[in-house]
């Protein structure tokens, strides 16, 4: 067994199809709903960007492009594999294990601070990669 939350560990969950069997996905889909439903409307229908930081299988970027007709949408994962496998299933789209040098109208992150060994560091990141 990898250690947890390393990159070997979450590249072999996402390879090994562990992460489904689990129902990652739905879990993923689930937390998306509830985000959607409860944001500001002003935000989902004003919003030209977003990133998902820590996107997994990319289940909560294609709901948001569903929900708000958002067409610059980029999901973030330092899996590699997890990556590609979003972007096999959501080829409208932008996956990246390589975190983009730009800012977004809305940085989302969901069920990703706890994996984490200093979140007030990633939640500095994400302030600086908000559009403000």
């Amino acid at each position: 067994m990898e250690e947890i939350n390393s990159l070997r560990y979450w590249e072999s969950r996402f390879s090994s199809g562990s992460w489904e069997e689990n129902n990652g996905k739905l879990q993923t889909a689930y937390f998306a709903d509830l985000i959607i439903r409860n944001v500001n409307p002003r935000v989902l229908y004003e919003t030209n960007s977003m990133i998902d930081f820590g996107c997994a299988l990319g289940q909560l970027c294609e709901a948001w492009r569903h929900f708000t007709g958002t067409k610059d949408i980029v999901g973030y994962d330092f899996s590699s594999v997890a990556c590609r496998i979003a972007q096999e299933d959501f080829k409208n789209i932008s996956f990246s294990n390589i975190v983009p040098k730009r800012k977004f109208d809305i940085v989302v992150s969901s069920n990703f601070l706890e994996h984490v060994d200093l979140p007030i560091a990633y939640l500095n990141r994400f302030a600086n990669m908000a559009e403000m």
